[in-house]
C-alpha cells in the first residue's frame, strides 16, 4: 500500500519573512512538544521552502507571499502512515496565532 501524503495550508496575516522567522527560529513556542526527538533539516531555502525529516516522515513547508502582509503556508507531510494521527491542521493554526505581532499590550 502506498503511503499517502497529507497536505494542509493556512493563511497568515503577516509578511512572509516574519512567518518564516517564527516557523524556524521560534518553533519551540508554537510547535507541540512530542518525544523531544529533533528533526533533521533536509532543505533550507528561506524564505521560500524548508523541509525536515523526523521519525521516518518528511515535512515540507512552502511560504507563498500573497501580499505585503499576507502569507500562505503550505505543508506536505510524507511518510506518516505509521504515525498514530495527523496533527497538522492544529499545528498550523498555532503558527497562525503565534509571533511578535500577536504579543502586543492589547493581545498578550
Amino acid at each position: 500500500m502506498d503511503d499517502p501524503s497529507v497536505r494542509c495550508s493556512v493563511t497568515v496575516h503577516r509578511e512572509r519573512g516574519d512567518v518564516v522567522e517564527v516557523f524556524t527560529r521560534e518553533i519551540a513556542g508554537w510547535w507541540p512538544q512530542g518525544d523531544g526527538t529533533p528533526p533533521e533539516t533536509v532543505a533550507w531555502e528561506p524564505p521560500v521552502r524548508v523541509a525536515m525529516r523526523r521519525l521516518g516522515a518528511e515535512v515540507e513547508v512552502r511560504f507563498i507571499e500573497l501580499g505585503p502582509e499576507l502569507t500562505r503556508v503550505e505543508l506536505e507531510h510524507r511518510g506518516w502512515a505509521h504515525l498514530a494521527e495527523d496533527p497538522w491542521a492544529e499545528v498550523l493554526q498555532r503558527l497562525k496565532g503565534y509571533g511578535p505581532a500577536s504579543r502586543t499590550p492589547e493581545n498578550p
